[in-house]
């Protein structure tokens, strides 16, 4: 995906960690607690692996993507992050101890979300009371405020992203839904490697993957968005101003945070994976997107440094 859009870029081979979730929701704690050595492990292999590159490339700046591993002590580094405090249901001081002590191992920590309290995107998650090196630079997004094209009827738009087996799960249940109540409707799989693919039928059209551009196409079509409530989506959602339903991923709590709260804040309609074939468009009455500032100037922040 990031090769598609950035081809600017020089890439590397990474050091290979994904976190496992189990199918079963009310495992999922257990699940992530027993992983905490490997990722404290996996801190260490980001250390070796950002000297080599450091020391073959002549990196002069690190900006880091939730990755722990990549502060030096000879590079400035940015370590950006919506989460100061991690949503877990147990164990949360020490989660977040452990947070706070790489975080504060960083020059800089830029949270992608609105300073001020009343427009929090990510809620509690973002609110800092403790770190020095804080910055909020507001939303980030690869999008446009999008414009609806007159020219074409409104359809749904489906996005689809995350973790296995979930992501099959709601998938089938989109296809359920659109088989009961048939619409016009665009679904995106978010699979950009899979040779896997679903025929288009009745009305639903079917994408494995498409690029910010054909994105944006899909966007100016539909009358609201149907994806995860993942940080991400929520941004891009803002940057977009387009209306959405929120479907958190069973276990993932720091989804389900965010989507109970932005509910709350009347920001975007949620709706559990469980519940989504008894959905109704009504259901969306009285929800209103967020308004977004002017981006940060990040020439500028990073000559802050």
């Amino acid at each position: 995906m990031l090769k598609s859009e950035c081809d600017f870029a020089t890439f590397v081979q990474d050091v290979p960690f994904e976190i496992q979730y189990s199918p079963y929701d009310k495992l999922n704690s257990f699940k992530i607690l027993i992983q905490l050595p490997k990722m404290l492990r996996q801190v260490y292999k980001e250390q070796q692996f950002l000297k080599k590159l450091v020391s073959n490339y002549g990196i002069d700046l690190i900006i880091a993507d939730s990755r722990y591993g990549f502060y030096h002590k000879d590079v400035k580094t940015i370590f950006i992050t919506h989460q100061i405090t991690i949503a877990v249901p147990f164990l949360g001081v020490l989660f977040n101890r452990i947070n706070h002590h790489f975080i504060k191992k960083f020059n800089a920590c830029w949270v992608p979300d609105f300073e001020e309290n009343y427009r929090a995107l990510a809620g509690k998650l973002s609110r800092n009371t403790t770190l020095k090196n804080v910055r909020y630079i507001g939303p980030l997004s690869r999008g446009e405020a999008v414009l609806n094209d007159i020219n074409h009827p409104e359809k749904v738009l489906y996005l689809l992203s995350g973790v296995e087996p979930q992501r099959s799960k709601l998938e089938q249940l989109i296809i359920d839904y659109h088989q009961q109540k048939p619409h016009a409707a665009i679904l995106v799989r978010g699979l950009a490697n899979s040779e896997r693919t679903i025929l288009s039928h009745n009305q639903l059209e079917v994408f494995n993957f498409c690029k910010a551009e054909q994105l944006q196409q899909f966007l100016s079509q539909c009358k609201y968005v149907v994806c995860r409530s993942g940080y991400s989506s929520i941004m891009d959602l803002v940057k977009w101003q387009k209306n959405a339903v929120l479907i958190p991923t069973p276990g993932q709590y720091e989804q389900q945070y965010l989507s109970t709260y932005l509910h709350h804040q009347h920001y975007f309609c949620t709706i559990k994976q469980q519940d989504f074939l008894a959905f109704n468009e009504q259901q969306m009455q009285g929800f209103e997107v967020p308004k977004v500032q002017q981006q940060q100037n990040f020439a500028e922040l990073i000559n802050q440094l």
